[in-house]
């Protein structure tokens, strides 16, 4: 009877252990399973509303070829991390295990000697661009700083071409705090109040990098930024409205983010993205010094006053803006959850943050365990550089000289 009792409690253990196993790899894969849906910012929750909204949005094919004009502290870094994510990693793993990369196959244009910007502030040309090993690839998207001009839009045929604008004063705000400890004019006063007051005192036209001091978005859009002739301004509103299929409003980023997936027929994932490159704190502005920045920047509050308009004009066109604007907020904060640890200030040394000025206080990620895990965590908080690097090395896996001359970049 002893021996019974005893194999039957053999046995049980053994039956026991056995359950124990399974259950622990049942668990296991239960956890790989849940990580694989967040990483995918949690589809199947809003898949039937994004399922509605896809059905009734009427999409084109996708465009291939994409013209972004970069235009400075209006929200650009994180649009350019839209387009740098639909770039195909060539020699990754990304596209075979995770499927918010884009097969796209696309060549991102990069500057031919320095990896972040085409030689502002010389108006784009071809011959700036990096040439690719095989003589027959060409570029399909253009998404790095530069200064616009006519050959930059017969550079890439059929492309799709866009900017984005920023309201003023805030423009001016973030531009002063940014570029304070770089250009003359605004090294010269002693802070924004002053620097407004009597603008004229400091500026320079032709000093280096005075271009960010006074109409700067003008200036990248490759106008003269020095111009206060209002028949000059509506000329060159009618320049962009023949370049560009549309433009952006950085001040309703969501809005201009939906305007984007219609325009360019992307996926909801695909627009999602974090803000890079912002700073930690605002400036309070005075009234005065308010007016006196409008003043002195009447071309771009020309510019933004006139394609703030036609930019809700494109929006009325789009089916369910509300119902989406919601779901892209709720997969926005899913991927905030998953992916951000917390947010902190960057050190001036601190590699993992975008490029910043002394002094600018710029904003990084402190990624969670799952998001260091996640390619699509460590790419939507992956500053400019950095990732126009890794995208460097896969085009040319040669070019090891990625910021050469460093004294020219800033």
């Amino acid at each position: 009877m002893m021996k019974k009792i005893k194999l039957l409690t053999r046995r049980n253990f053994y039956i026991l252990f056995l359950l124990c196993v399974v259950f622990v790899a049942v668990a296991q894969r239960r956890s790989e399973v849940i990580v694989e849906f967040q990483e995918n910012v949690q589809v199947r929750e809003n898949r039937k509303a994004t399922g509605k909204v896809n059905r009734i949005r009427d999409c084109e094919e996708e465009k291939r070829n994409v013209i972004f004009v970069k235009t400075h502290k209006t929200a650009s870094s994180s649009v350019q991390n839209i387009l740098l994510r639909l770039k195909k990693y060539k020699f990754s793993i990304y596209e075979i295990k995770f499927s918010y990369t884009v097969n796209h196959g696309l060549n991102l244009a990069m500057p031919r000697h320095n990896g972040a910007r085409f030689f502002n502030p010389e108006p784009f040309r071809p011959d700036m661009v990096r040439p690719f090993y095989e003589e027959d690839e060409k570029s399909n998207v253009i998404a790095n700083h530069l200064v616009a001009s006519p050959e930059l839009f017969q550079f890439i045929p059929d492309a799709f071409t866009f900017t984005i604008l920023r309201t003023i004063p805030s423009l001016y705000e973030s531009t002063f705090e940014y570029f304070k400890t770089s250009t003359k004019a605004f090294k010269s006063s002693k802070n924004i109040d002053e620097f407004y007051s009597s603008p004229e005192d400091f500026y320079s036209p032709g000093s280096h990098y005075n271009e960010y001091t006074k109409n700067h978005m003008a200036h990248d859009l490759g106008f003269d930024a020095d111009s206060d002739d209002p028949k000059y301004f509506q000329k060159s509103i009618a320049i962009m409205e023949d370049r560009f299929d549309v433009v952006l409003i950085s001040d309703y980023f969501l809005e201009s983010m939906i305007l984007l997936q219609e325009k360019l027929c992307l996926t909801l994932d695909e627009i999602v993205t974090l803000v890079v490159n912002a700073r930690e704190k605002k400036l309070d502005l005075s009234e005065s010094t308010t007016d006196n920045m409008k003043k002195w920047n009447s071309f771009d509050l020309y510019l933004f006053n006139h394609f703030n308009t036609t930019f809700w004009f494109e929006l009325r066109k789009v089916p369910d803006l509300q119902k989406r604007k919601e779901i892209l907020k709720k997969r926005t904060k899913a991927l905030e959850e998953y992916c951000i640890a917390e947010e902190r200030v960057c050190g001036y040394f601190d590699s993992s943050c975008g490029w910043q000025k002394s002094g600018a206080n710029i904003k990084g990620f402190s990624l969670t365990e799952a998001g260091k895990k996640s390619p699509l965590c460590i790419d939507l908080t992956m500053p400019e550089r950095p990732f126009l690097e890794k995208i460097a090395k896969l085009q040319w896996p040669f070019w090891k000289a990625f910021y050469w001359p460093s004294f020219l970049e800033f």
